[in-house]
């Protein structure tokens, strides 16, 4: 039964799933059944999907691999689904609705959301689908590591058509065994007559494990269809599952590099989290989430010091990331005690993006370590790749040196101690003359560092670090472009900011340059494979006189959810007002005007413009 060689109706047969305009009454139109075999009983399988594609024009099923992620079969989204795949990338070609938890889908249970971005397997009828929103409390199957061996019994579920059901209502599964498995497929026979059907595309092959779990080996793409809704001629009931459990870590990559920095809510947008010093003592954490437009909304409270015993703001080094690996972008303080120590605690958001109190306590640095408060400079990033946030630290040494350290977050979002990588001997590069920036330039899951150095004769050079499998920071070997002397550019009219601009999955440099003109210029630098930054290029510029650089605080971020980074502005107007403004950035990367808006802090709201920080 293999693809090339298998008759017209194994191939089309389950893939082209549309429903036939007008052959259903309003109340089913749009719907679907499921695996021709037992009803699923409430709750069960919650992590299956019901695909309404199109306005009911085409049904799939779908299985919740990540709170915002499923993976279905192309086939759904192919124009043609004759051979089946592939399905486009990008935004869905018609609106797909996934329902999920929704055993019954004449019931209000479980999620509903759209599938807002599709990222298709080339060799296989894979996709996974990116959602609007993420979805809590229905926990994600997990992919099985190991493929299934012939003679093994796989359960499959779905909401295709039963025997007697043209567009049933209700999700279901049943058994099935391993004939033999191929490099991207496995093929089964339903037993005691089951088959897959109709609409049960893209739906789960799993496999038991201890405890009466599951885990998730295939998705289905192909069947005969024996017994099925239409098919009473029919009597073979085998079937073709698309392989998942070697695409780990494809899979793992995708849900990673579709996670955004800053994000405090999980739904892919990046949202502001701030932290306001007040007159009276207290400090205020507080969350503005970004709309689809990429405009920040009002800011609303979550944790709150208060004032009694509260904290020093110069004892305070804040770093924002997702240090548990929930989706959800987190705080991480080191904070300096008067007798010298500093100890590491962590503030989690909840699924509303509001900050909790930082009682995720990590590691102590004792006093009879010696630290340096003002000695050292702290950044974020993957380093190990296991999509966990860590701390990688700049320490500038009395004698001179440099050291760069990783310190690792734990499950729980703890931040462990800090270890040594690479070293900078003693009188080789001036803290002054270093620019620093976090990401993963190379695109290989790990975070490293990215640097601009600024050198005797005026000349500016870029360099990039690596990190090694146990996140420990490598020699800035990987050189990108350099910054002729003779472009007389300003040392200190430079800020980066890291992010993707043009959504390759590899982190760029945004620049703002502030002209001695007073104008303003937005300039991108992409990185490469290899990381090293490359030349930068201008994009949207500010004429002079217009805006005025300390009354600027800018924070980089994929706010509207296309992948792409850009920049979000607050703003501080003479008559007290702060706007909040959100650029654009185009294929290409560069950055466009700021002609998104968000809520505006109004005069009388009393904002101190130097209470407030931006992690």
């Amino acid at each position: 039964m293999s693809r090339t060689s298998a008759p017209r109706a194994w191939r089309s047969g389950l893939a082209a799933a549309a429903l036939a305009a007008g052959a259903l009454t309003t109340a089913t139109a749009g719907t679907a059944g499921a695996v021709t075999g037992t009803p699923a009983a409430a709750g069960s399988y919650a992590y299956t999907a019901h695909l309404d594609i199109g306005n009911g024009a085409k049904a799939c099923s779908a299985v919740l691999i990540d709170r915002l992620w499923i993976i279905t079969a192309a086939s759904c989204f192919a124009d043609n689904p004759d051979p089946g795949y592939p399905a486009t990338a990008g935004a869905p070609a018609k609106r797909t609705v996934a329902t999920i938890g929704r055993t019954d889908l004449t019931t209000t249970n479980g999620v509903q959301t759209e599938v807002v971005e599709l990222v298709p397997r080339a060799d296989r009828d894979v996709v996974l689908g990116r959602l609007a929103t993420p979805v809590d409390g229905i926990a994600p199957v997990p992919i099985a590591a190991t493929a299934p061996a012939a003679g093994e019994t796989l359960r499959v579920a779905g909401y295709g058509r039963t025997a007697t059901e043209w567009a049933p209502l209700n999700l279901h599964s049943n058994t099935f065994t391993v004939n033999s498995v191929a490099a991207t497929g496995v093929n089964i026979t339903g037993q005691s007559g089951a088959a897959v059907c109709m609409g049960d595309n893209g739906g789960p092959a799993l496999r038991a494990t201890a405890g009466g779990g599951a885990e998730l080996v295939g998705v289905s793409s192909r069947s005969w269809q024996g017994g099925c809704w239409g098919k009473a001629a029919e009597t073979r009931t085998g079937a073709t599952e698309a392989r998942v459990d070697d695409l780990r870590g494809w899979v793992q990559d995708t849900v990673r590099h579709g996670r955004t920095a800053r994000d405090a809510n999980g739904d892919a947008r990046a949202d502001a989290l701030l932290t306001y010093y007040h007159a009276d003592g207290s400090i205020g954490f507080y969350t503005a989430l970004a709309g689809r437009n990429g405009g920040l909304g009002e800011y609303f409270g979550g944790y709150k010091v208060p004032v009694a015993g509260g904290w020093d703001r110069a004892a305070m080094k804040l770093v924002q990331g997702d240090f548990n690996g929930d989706g959800r972008s987190d705080l991480a303080m080191l904070y300096h005690r008067g007798d010298g120590s500093i100890t590491l605690h962590t503030a989690l958001t909840g699924p509303d993006g509001l900050l909790g109190a930082f009682d995720v306590n990590g590691t102590t640095v004792p006093a009879w370590g010696n630290w340096d408060w003002n000695a050292f400079d702290l950044f974020p990033g993957d380093a190990n790749g296991d999509g966990r946030t860590d701390l990688m630290m700049a320490y500038y040494h009395p004698d001179g040196s440099i050291g760069f350290y990783t310190a690792l977050a734990g499950s729980n979002g703890a931040i462990g101690e800090f270890n040594g990588g690479f070293s900078v001997p003693a009188g080789s590069w001036s803290r002054a003359d270093m620019k620093l920036v976090p990401g993963d330039f190379n695109g290989d899951g790990r975070a490293e560092l990215a640097m601009l150095y600024r050198h005797g004769d005026g000349r500016i050079s870029q360099h990039t670090s690596s990190a090694n499998a146990a996140g420990l920071l490598g020699d800035f070997t990987t050189d990108g472009w350099t910054v002729p002397a003779g472009a007389g550019w300003d040392w200190n009219a430079i800020q980066l900011l890291p992010g993707d601009t043009n959504g390759d999955g590899r982190t760029d440099v945004m620049m703002a340059y502030y002209h001695a003109d007073g104008a303003i210029g937005f300039y991108t630098a992409p990185a490469g494979a290899n990381g090293g930054v490359g030349e930068y290029t201008a994009g949207f510029s500010v004429p002079a006189g217009s805006w005025v650089r300390g009354d600027m605080k800018l924070i980089p971020g994929d706010f509207n959810g296309d992948g792409r980074a850009e920049l979000a502005m607050l703003y501080h107007h003479g008559d007290g007002r702060i706007s909040q403004h959100t650029s654009s950035a185009n294929a290409a990367g560069l950055l466009g005007d700021f002609t998104t808006d968000g809520w505006t802090v109004p005069a009388w709201g009393n904002w101190d413009w130097n209470a407030l920080e931006l992690p």
